[in-house]
């Protein structure tokens, strides 16, 4: 790729972020007075951090001045905060984002083998996290698993979040009455069965290169091998 492809590229992305991201997120801007695109400054390194729940560590990424403007960023399902390196160092350099990997990805901990993972549990890890920090009010940066349950949570705690930037949804499934006998009969043989593969030992495990294919291949191609790198270091 030619240097003018790369800078188009880059232009491209600041021109998408530019309209995902609202402006007032932070007092920066990707544009100056002459309405020209303007590629940020590298940001520092982030901080790897680890808080302690009753079951284990949840990790973290912090980003960020301390008396920054709050900012969570929430990872996809089997994502982590990987998720956000490549974006983070675009946005304005006043705000405190916190990338808070879930419980069971990245470098967290995992729940016990008898605890499913489900967007309540992970809800409540959002409400830890808060209080812990001592957050009354903040924003939501978010992908995928994350935006729902971050949706979920400004829904019952409107007052904490003031902004909540979806980059992508999984959308809550609704069941209806009649039926959710039948669809909790079938969960439950469903998580018996996870729970006997777990308890029967780990599956052979893949090279880096095999998990490379088949992370692509997982996701239709819509991740790249650039893409891969970065989730898999953690």
């Amino acid at each position: 790729m030619t240097d003018i492809s790369v800078t188009k590229e880059q232009q491209k992305l600041l021109y998408r972020l530019q309209h995902i991201i609202p402006r007032s997120l932070g007092t920066s801007s990707f544009y100056n007075n002459k309405h020209e695109i303007v590629v940020p400054q590298t940001s520092d390194a982030p901080e790897d951090v680890e808080f302690q729940m009753t079951w284990g560590k949840v990790a973290a990424r912090i980003w960020g001045p301390p008396d920054g403007r709050p900012v969570f960023a929430i990872h996809g399902w089997l994502d982590n905060a990987g998720t956000f390196d490549a974006l983070i160092p675009l946005l304005p350099k006043d705000l405190r984002i916190i990338a808070v990997e879930m419980p069971g990805h990245g470098l967290s901990d995992h729940f016990p083998p008898d605890i499913a993972y489900n967007y309540l549990d992970c809800f409540l890890a959002i409400e830890r996290f808060a209080s812990y920090l001592k957050w009354t009010k903040f924003s939501f940066l978010c992908h995928s698993l994350g935006a729902t349950m971050s949706m979920i949570y400004a829904s019952v705690f409107p007052e904490k979040v003031d902004k909540l930037i979806s980059i992508d949804i999984v959308r809550l499934e609704t069941t209806r009455p009649e039926t959710i006998d039948v669809r909790f009969r079938k969960t439950v043989g469903k998580l018996l069965k996870y729970e006997a593969e777990i308890i029967a030992g780990p599956e052979k495990p893949f090279s880096y290169e095999e998990a490379i294919e088949k992370c692509i291949g997982g996701t239709f191609g819509s991740l790249d091998r650039k893409a891969c790198d970065i989730l898999f270091k953690r």
